[in-house]
């Protein structure tokens, strides 16, 4: 239980500063490409932190491993309410990177080596992003950024506190038995290689969320703006909540992971209608994105649950291929902004303006990057794993 709500808590800590990263950036005057650039060094840093601490965490005990993380980001949170240069920027992106690389491994191989199945730990996860993105908009509301920023790294030192008084695993690690990463990656790959894909096109939206939220209440009298824009993230976060705990954690995985995609590419899909349907309305795009949060959660949830599942359950390295799920994570959080930013870069040149207008180009290409995930994903695994007890 102390593993599930410091989960929760360092979820919510982290989204809280993620959602927000971007419009921070942009108060201190920096442009959309140096925001791009920032998301793609903070996704290198996770990468990398997720495949050592995967490694580590098969080798040694978890326990130190998950505490050093999380205090770690809680350093780099806490320095947002105070850095402004290029390098303060980027010191916090690199120590956030590391910090929330090397907790997720950890505490999933915590998990596993005490026979817990990880879907609760998930699903504590996505119910600390709604809850995290809701009160951070309500924080800057009615106090400021700055403010927030100190109170999601509060929720970090928590989370590193209760953790000390959790007993290491009753299994030990694997340890030189544990096999190698490539060997682990080599076996599992059908399952991270699609949703490498969908990730990439999804984070030509996510590097850019906190502002297209924001664009999306132009011209409309939203109040309290950064409380709707945390709204949007809760409900997608309420929505996974709900389905790790009860579909997700009870279906076959191959079986959640297939559907997950294909309501990912036509809710991505249904982002490209936010502007029109608002219009016709009358009413601020930012609603219409409220309801498009729904489907997103849900497809969202099958897919991570069900991969999860899929690789940390079906090995005796499940640090490592937890791990291995986070650095396609912050993989396609690297390739998906490069992607994106050419992207833009090309429609600002050639002033494609249908596609400048809410960042459309990111959202066909998250359509895409769905399509090919869900594509690949058909054609690799047609058969199930074993359904959860």
């Amino acid at each position: 239980m102390l593993r599930r709500f410091a989960r929760f808590l360092d979820a919510a800590a982290w989204f809280s500063s993620w959602i927000w990263a971007s419009l921070w950036m942009v108060e201190l005057g920096y442009s959309t490409s140096f925001i791009f650039g920032m998301a793609i060094f903070h996704s290198l840093c996770l990468a990398i932190a997720s495949l050592v601490s995967g490694r580590l965490v098969d080798l040694y005990q978890p326990k130190w491993i998950a505490i050093g993380g999380l205090l770690l980001a809680a350093v780099a949170i806490g320095m947002q309410a105070s850095v402004t240069s290029i390098l303060g920027i980027g010191f916090t992106r690199l120590l956030g990177g590391i910090g929330h690389g090397a907790t997720m491994p950890a505490l999933v191989a915590w998990l596993r080596r005490d026979n817990q199945q990880v879907s609760g730990l998930a699903a504590s996860g996505q119910l600390g992003w709604a809850v995290g993105a809701l009160s951070a908009g309500a924080v800057i509301d009615l106090f400021s950024l700055e403010w927030m920023f100190i109170a999601a790294a509060v929720l970090n030192v928590i989370a590193l506190s209760l953790l000390c008084f959790q007993n290491q695993p009753a299994i030990a690690a694997p340890g030189s038995k544990a096999r190698s990463p490539l060997k682990v990656y080599g076996d599992l790959k059908w399952y991270y290689i699609p949703f490498f894909a969908r990730q990439s096109g999804a984070h030509t939206l996510w590097a850019v969320w906190g502002i297209l939220l924001a664009g999306l209440a132009v011209g409309h009298d939203v109040l309290a703006l950064n409380t709707i824009i945390g709204l949007v993230q809760a409900i997608n976060g309420l929505v996974q909540f709900t389905v790790g705990m009860t579909i997700a954690k009870r279906w076959d995985p191959n079986k959640s992971i297939r559907i997950g995609y294909w309501i990912s590419v036509f809710t991505f899909l249904g982002f490209l209608s936010t502007r029109p349907i608002g219009e016709m309305f009358d009413i601020a795009p930012l609603y219409v994105m409220l309801i498009w949060q729904a489907p997103l959660g849900l497809g969202f949830g099958l897919l991570y649950i069900g991969t999860l599942r899929a690789v940390s359950e079906s090995c005796d390295e499940p640090g490592t291929a937890t791990g291995l799920i986070g650095v396609t994570l912050s993989s396609s959080a690297i390739f998906g902004p490069a992607i994106g930013l050419a992207f833009y870069s090309l429609s600002m040149a050639n002033d494609w303006e249908w596609l400048l207008v809410d960042h459309r180009t990111s959202m066909l290409l998250a359509v895409f990057g769905s399509l090919v995930g869900a594509l690949l994903f058909a054609k690799h695994w047609t058969g199930s794993v074993d359904e959860a007890e």
